[in-house]
């Protein structure tokens, strides 16, 4: 690095930068990259397809329902949905996803580890979305949630790693940096 008399040219600029207002210092927040639910899904994945043509098969004029053959076709049809690809393409990489909170683990009043989803009432109602539609979402020091009705987003590193839990199984999941409200 070129010297000026003992004093650096970076540390000119960085006077000359200060006197102007302007700040260099390092940014310690992380960018996290937006991420909508539909960019969890591969573009080659067609599930709409699938289930119509697993459909095809059943003759669904004719199902009762509580009869074998629709109890048939609804177990084909949670199957093939259980296995519901996922995408590489966020793995390991710092996010930012907006979703509905489905707790899973309290510490005092706060929660330390929950579901994410894209719809509020998700894995409440049966069937849950399919794994490429929940996140399991680790949370190292909980948050404290006044309403889990209201929409948040999560910023923090996602992991293509699958986490199987009573209220649904997830594809993803994100250790949690911080929780910000929706807006």
């Amino acid at each position: 690095m070129r010297q000026l008399k003992g004093i650096s040219v970076i540390s000119i600029f960085i006077v000359a930068l200060s006197a102007t207002g302007f700040s260099i210092a390092a940014d310690n927040k992380k960018n996290y990259i937006p991420v909508s639910w539909n960019q969890l899904i591969p573009a080659d994945y067609d599930s709409e397809a699938l289930e119509n043509e697993l459909i095809s098969r059943y003759d669904t004029g004719q199902l009762e329902d509580g009869s074998p053959e629709a109890d048939a076709l609804i177990g084909e049809l949670l199957e093939l949905q259980s296995k519901a690809p996922m995408t590489k393409e966020y793995d390991g990489l710092s996010i930012k996803i907006p979703g509905f909170v489905v707790p899973l683990d309290f510490e005092a009043e706060r929660i330390t580890e929950f579901l994410l989803v894209p719809y509020y009432g998700a894995c409440i109602h049966t069937p849950p979305p399919p794994p490429n539609q929940i996140i399991y979402v680790m949370l190292e020091e909980g948050i404290k949630m006044e309403d889990v009705y209201d929409p948040i987003y999560v910023n923090g590193l996602m992991l293509v790693e699958r986490q199987d839990s009573e209220m649904g199984t997830a594809g993803y999941t994100v250790y949690a940096d911080s929780i910000e409200p929706y807006y």
